[in-house]
Parts: structure tokens; C-alpha cells; sequence
């Protein structure tokens, strides 16, 4: 049975040396998709993040993304819209009652 052998860092990057670095083009799509979206619960804006309890795509060599949102910390996954983690609307409720008194 073969040891397992870890390559010096010179000699890795002396192997990927004129090879494009693709990962980045197939997870811009998918975070880009997550910018344009909402927060279901409050509408605020929605960061992309990668999944801490899937954090790797099956079909894709990248990682996993879901939306979480700027204002109330909501987690969702922008794909089915299922909430992984209802979101805080403390810090907005201020905002939304100061609306409405007006």
C-alpha cells in the first residue's frame, strides 16, 4: 500500500501554471442570483453565503450558496425558498413603526 505523499506548495502551483482558474465563473451565476434577490420575511437585502451544513454543490465542483439577509439575519435557500433560519425583526421594527405613525 502507497503512502500518501503532500506535494510541496511550488510544486502545485508549477502544475497549475497556465491552467484558468474556472471555479470562480461557476459560482458568479449562482451569487449573483442571491444579490437580486429578497428577504421573504422582510424584503431587505439578501448576501450570498455559503451553506455551513451542505457546504459543497453535488452537481457542480463549488460550493453550496444560500441567501442570508442583510437586515434580520434570515437564512434561506434561494432555490425552493424554504427558511433555514427565521430571521430577527427587532432591529427593524422601529423602522416599520415609525413608517406607519407618519
Amino acid at each position: 500500500m502507497t503512502a500518501f505523499i503532500m506535494m510541496r506548495e511550488e510544486d502545485v502551483l508549477a502544475a497549475l501554471e497556465g491552467h484558468p482558474y474556472i471555479l470562480d465563473d461557476i459560482a458568479k451565476p449562482a451569487t449573483e442570483q442571491i444579490r437580486k434577490t429578497r428577504c421573504p420575511e422582510c424584503a431587505g437585502v439578501v448576501a450570498p453565503m455559503v451553506d455551513p451544513k451542505d457546504p459543497f454543490d453535488k452537481n457542480l465542483p463549488s460550493f453550496r450558496y444560500i441567501g442570508q439577509c442583510t437586515a434580520c439575519s434570515c437564512q434561506f435557500d434561494p432555490g425552493s425558498g424554504v427558511i433555514r433560519r427565521p430571521g430577527n425583526k427587532s432591529p427593524i421594527l422601529p423602522a416599520i413603526g415609525a413608517r406607519l405613525r407618519d
